[in-house]
């Protein structure tokens, strides 16, 4: 395997990861949101206000499955099932940290 591949891969492991933990997070603001608008009855300004808060959240899933797969590294062979449920989840969960160690400043 060349230096081109292998970088090649790693960016790959590296963009998967991340998708994966903005898929997380994306979930948690689809269930979010709806949970906001269905049962709290919020008007359209707050809706907007809700919505403009969407990028930052689904990056910081992002960032988080860029981390996993830093500190886990696995190898393309190695993508299996378990971690990506692992990325999925773990971006999921850490949004919610990291957004109540902000709100909490």
């Amino acid at each position: 395997m060349d230096s081109l591949t292998a970088n090649y891969n790693v960016i790959m492991m590296l963009l998967m990861g991340g998708l994966l933990g903005a898929l997380g997070q994306g979930i948690r603001v689809w269930f979010g949101l709806k949970e906001t608008i269905f049962y709290h009855k919020i008007t359209p300004q707050e809706e907007k206000a809700c919505r403009k808060l969407m990028p930052p959240s689904i990056f910081i899933g992002f960032v988080t499955g860029l981390f996993i797969v830093i500190v886990k590294m696995p190898s393309i062979n190695e993508f299996s099932a378990e971690l990506i449920w692992i990325i999925i989840a773990s971006g999921f969960v850490m949004s919610d940290f990291v957004e109540s160690v902000i709100i909490v400043k």
